[in-house]
């Protein structure tokens, strides 16, 4: 795996052979007691918002970096288009937050295209 100088392999791997899963493993409290599931949750949103600071609703300056007379004033793309890009989308089964994975969004991709372009071909 080495010899190969593949780095996408050996994190694979490495990632394989960890023991937790979860993404977050258990969090310990003040008295050495473990934290688990729902109150672990809760207590790393309370650390986040104890750190997080509210901004004071001055946005930074971003220049323009292109000259004025360079704007979009109008986007089209086919129907054909967007079933070539859904296509060559990476499959996943995670859910977004409204339920759909890339697996089912894939295989709709004919039906979804229409009704997503203003140009149909």
């Amino acid at each position: 795996m080495i010899d190969k100088a593949n780095m996408g392999t050996f994190y694979r791997f490495v990632n394989g052979k960890l023991s937790c899963k979860s993404g977050v493993g258990p969090l310990k409290a003040d008295c050495d007691k473990l934290i688990l599931d729902t109150e672990k949750a809760e207590r790393l949103n309370s650390y986040s918002i104890s750190v997080i600071t509210a901004g004071d609703g001055n946005l930074p300056d971003f220049g323009r970096r292109v000259d004025e007379s360079v704007f979009i004033n109008h986007v089209e793309f086919t129907s054909l288009d967007l079933i070539k890009v859904i296509t060559h989308v990476k499959s996943s089964k995670t859910a977004d937050p409204q339920g759909f994975n890339n697996a089912f969004i894939k295989r709709l991709k004919i039906m979804l295209a229409r009704p997503l372009c203003a140009t149909n071909i």
